[in-house]
């Protein structure tokens, strides 16, 4: 018996279409897409604006190697389309280098405007911060009672100079730097004794604050010092200890306080840091510096 060609199968039958319309899930699932990806955007974007200003550089790297790498698709998708290729293949590939192209180029145009978009607000300052800066440096030279906000703002403007952090120093020696102290404030230097945490750390030792010191400031300077402080006891013993340095930028209600206390030159030593001791009478300080000091030698000043 000869094989022929089996007859050809009838048609299955198609359900019948629902009334109305149907649904295009996929146009459905992109329209959602994209105000949710406006309002991602949207969230992390103050939190791009806000980077420090070493991240700027790799961010806008980042940025641009992405543009770069979309513009790199849609160069791929201009190809000529691979050989022997049937004609329902050869659309299909048609078709999805066409959206490939679609999509590279928004890509490419989205990365390049998120580029631009950053370097302005990263290079160019904006007025309104340039007018709250200047009305940060006229209040801390009118004397107007500054907020936490710009007391923070005031002690980001003072420069430290030493002694730098893990510094050898010996017994006796001068807090030094430099800025523009708001006028009625001051800066108030302590030292504390050093001890281990439970994990075998250095960290200051909390209870006693000693040598509490006022910084002196000439009015036709911006430098500031203090006059000598001493680490420790005369006891050569004391060689070889850690201490931590901080330096504390106070309100005119606290350095007036700590004046009437004694503190001014001679050193004085209290169970309560000048942060705290602010913060109980309701007059906000902040540390602008704390560091820990080696003593390896000295013993009188």
């Amino acid at each position: 018996m000869t094989q022929g060609t089996p007859p050809p199968q009838p048609a299955s039958p198609q359900p019948p279409s629902p009334s109305g319309t149907p649904i295009d899930w996929n146009s459905l699932f992109q329209s959602l897409a994209l105000p949710i990806i406006l309002g991602g955007f949207g969230a992390v974007a103050t939190w791009f604006i806000d980077l420090p200003d070493e991240i700027h550089p790799i961010m806008l790297s980042l940025l641009a190697a992405c543009a770069a790498m979309f513009y790199w698709l849609n160069t791929r998708a201009d190809q000529p389309i691979r050989p022997n290729l049937t004609p329902e293949q050869a659309q299909t590939e048609t078709d999805e280098r066409s959206k490939v192209r679609r999509r590279s180029i928004i890509a490419t145009c989205a990365s390049l405007l998120v580029l631009v978009v950053l370097a302005v607000l990263w290079t160019v300052p904006s007025l309104n911060k340039q007018s709250s800066n200047k009305q940060d440096v006229s209040d801390t030279k009118s004397g107007a009672t500054l907020t936490e906000i710009q007391l923070a703002k005031a002690a980001d403007r003072l420069d430290y100079n030493y002694p730098p952090n893990n510094e050898n120093v010996s017994r006796c020696f001068q807090v030094q730097g430099a800025g523009t102290i708001p006028h009625g404030y001051a800066l108030w230097v302590v030292h504390q004794n050093n001890k281990k945490n439970p994990e075998g750390d250095d960290e200051p030792a909390p209870g006693a604050y000693f040598d509490l010191m006022r910084a002196d400031y000439p009015g036709d300077s911006s430098a500031w010092e203090t006059d000598i402080i001493r680490v420790g006891s005369e006891k050569p013993s004391e060689n070889g200890k850690y201490y931590w340095v901080s330096v504390y930028l106070v309100p005119p209600v606290t350095d007036t306080l700590l004046l009437g206390i004694g503190g001014a030159k001679g050193g004085l030593t209290i169970s309560s840091s000048p942060k705290k001791l602010s913060d109980s009478i309701h007059a906000p300080a902040v540390r602008i510096k704390q560091v820990k000091i080696h003593r390896t030698s000295g013993t009188t000043c």
